[in-house]
């Protein structure tokens, strides 16, 4: 009955794939060993079938734990899945599996639950990844692994056609006379070989430069499912988890430093007596970055929260992440699959958590008598996404040193199909 048991739970962890290597797995073996030789030793003359059924328990137990490798995503699984089993580690490494590439080395990283969340070609050292960009150097050495294993030309021409991507050497592309082999590029490129990481648009460019006269580029979009390797779902319940263990992501009480504007930027409203900093539209003219401000007795401009100006300074607390007060927002997030769990945080901690990657745009209006909406999108600077947050609240808790928001938080919206949804909640 133990060993029922065991082999239940055995196979509800592998089903779950949510078990790591954290177990000693020469152990584990042994222990299934000695207890498959217990058994037989004392049922082997009275049930000869007890032995056959325990032969094949043991094996399913044993070839689990081979197998029981659990990773972060599915691309990760994919890729994992192409990699020879005596070639990869079970821990942080830069190894070698002369079945993909002879010269170059690969590398596998693992996460804090010990799910493998990187694997490539090793291209970059961890100070380099920090110093130009650790997600898009991933992504680099991921997709020349992906490449590396396409089983001819022909799927590898039709995957960087599919995904938008570009191989050059020496001003030839891919699948032209002077460029037919990846792996024999990738091997070319030795110590010392000059590497550039350019940003334009809405695409990178990795440039190297070796052997005094030959350059190699990969050129690919600014695309979070293409540089993540994560799909919505993913996506969604990794910021999720982020956002519920943020904590203290930011201590200072207004988050951001204050502004520093001169009078030639600003726009003098006379019949509100206010200006206004103009600011980036974000696909339609009412969804924008202006911010708004009062000039002091002493001449200076400070942004604007009173009472007199509710949209205004609406605005201002979700642009600029500016109130003095410690406003709570109760947030529900719509997820992939209809799935819409409920949270609250604070204020200026959600927004403190998109500070320093993202621009926010905003629009707003009374719903109501006396009760506002507004619409934010947060747009990431670097990989094109956008996340849409629609924030109502009564004017009084704007104003309240307390005062509760709610908001509908649609995370990773595709930004090619916003134009249509931005347009019927902005009328």
């Amino acid at each position: 009955m133990y060993l029922i048991n065991l082999l239940l739970i055995r196979y509800k962890a592998f089903k779950s794939r949510k078990q790591s290597f954290f177990h000693d797995f020469s152990k584990c073996t042994i222990g299934l060993i000695i207890l498959f030789f217990n058994f037989a030793q004392n049922h082997f003359y009275t049930n000869i079938m007890h032995v056959k059924h325990l032969i094949i328990i043991a094996l399913f137990l044993i070839s689990g734990y081979v197998y029981a490798q659990s990773y972060s995503s599915i691309k990760m699984e994919e890729l994992g899945s192409e990699i020879p089993v005596n070639c990869l580690p079970s821990a942080d490494s830069i190894f070698n599996c002369p079945e993909i590439v002879k010269t170059k080395s690969l590398v596998v990283n693992y996460n804090d639950i010990h799910e493998i969340n990187h694997l490539g070609i090793s291209l970059f050292s961890n100070e380099t990844k920090e110093l130009l960009n650790l997600p898009v150097c991933n992504f680099i050495e991921r997709m020349m692994l992906e490449l590396v294993l396409e089983k001819s030309n022909e799927s590898l021409m039709q995957k960087l056609n599919r995904l938008k991507l570009n191989l050059l050497k020496n001003g030839s592309q891919f699948g032209e006379l002077n460029f037919s082999s990846l792996s024999s590029v990738l091997d070319e490129i030795q110590h010392p070989a000059k590497f550039s990481l350019l940003r334009e648009d809405n695409q990178f460019a990795a440039v190297w430069e070796y052997n005094q006269d030959d350059r190699f580029a990969f050129i690919f979009p600014a695309s979070r499912d293409l540089i993540f390797g994560t799909d919505k779902k993913e996506s969604d319940e990794l910021l999720n988890k982020m956002l519920l263990g943020s904590g203290n992501f930011c201590n200072e009480r207004n988050t951001f430093p204050g502004d520093v504007v001169r009078e030639a930027e600003l726009k003098f409203n006379e019949e509100k007596n206010i200006f206004t900093k103009k600011g980036a539209e974000f696909i339609l003219p009412i969804v924008n970055a202006n911010t708004y401000y009062q000039k002091t007795e002493e001449g200076a401009f400070e942004l604007l929260f009173s009472k007199d100006f509710p949209e205004e300074s609406f605005l201002n607390m979700i642009v600029k992440n500016q109130g003095n007060f410690d406003h709570k927002l109760h947030v529900t997030h719509r997820m992939y699959g209809n799935f819409s769990p409920d949270f609250d945080i604070s204020l200026q901690e959600f927004l403190c958590y998109f500070r320093d990657d993202y621009d926010i745009y905003a629009a707003a209006q009374f719903s109501e008598p006396n009760k506002m909406k507004l619409t934010a999108v947060l747009r990431n600077r670097d990989y094109n996404f956008i996340h849409l947050m629609l924030v109502n609240a009564p004017v009084d808790n704007i104003f309240s040193p307390d005062g509760m928001l709610t908001a509908e938080f649609y995370s990773n919206i595709p930004q090619q199909s916003i134009r249509n949804f931005m347009g019927d909640i902005t009328k």
